[in-house]
């Protein structure tokens, strides 16, 4: 009994992560130690390669039967919010995409996101990476994901690599960053 519910523990902490390079049109929920995160997608159709997913988050502490819209904010004191994150992509390849991981600093979202000159087929192109880290700000008790690093990913990587060394796919590394 104690193995089972161990598994199902652990399961529900990576379930969402597993689709990580896509999380399918839904609702995911991660369990946190102060509540519940949901991550909703949704998926826009435009008959072409130029289709994308539309992240969403909402949070309920678990003194609270309240959902709280979570943004996405890069500073405190900006009036910048996201409330939207998306996954994009070439007919080819990722262009852009997110995952949300449990790491020992918290409830990390990870965004990469390829930086290109004019085209995303650039020799040039690099893969930048934003970390996110779930927060709940004092003075308004609202919950936000604020940014907490960034960096850019070495030569030759791709969105999928780095989501997969976010912690949050099969075959990366566990909890770890580029």
């Amino acid at each position: 009994m104690l193995r089972s519910t161990i598994f199902f523990i652990a399961f529900a902490l990576c379930a969402p992560a597993l689709h990580a390079q896509t999380y399918a049109t839904g609702d995911y929920t991660i369990q946190t130690p102060v509540g519940q995160l949901r991550i909703n997608s949704g998926f826009v159709a435009h008959q072409n390669a130029h289709s994308f997913h539309v992240y969403t988050f909402l949070f309920r502490p678990d003194d609270t039967e309240t959902w709280h819209q979570v943004p996405v904010i890069r500073e405190v004191d900006s009036p910048t919010m996201e409330f939207t994150v998306t996954r994009t992509a070439t007919a080819d390849f990722t262009t852009r995409d997110a995952v949300v991981v449990p790491h020992d600093r918290g409830l990390m979202l990870t965004i990469a996101t390829l930086d290109y000159a004019s085209t995303p087929y650039d020799a040039h192109a690099v893969v930048r990476t934003e970390r996110f880290r779930l927060e709940q700000l004092e003075e308004e008790g609202r919950w936000i994901f604020l940014l907490d690093s960034n960096d850019v990913a070495p030569k030759g990587h791709s969105i999928e690599d780095v989501i997969r060394k976010a912690g949050g796919v099969p075959g990366g590394e566990e909890k770890g960053a580029l």
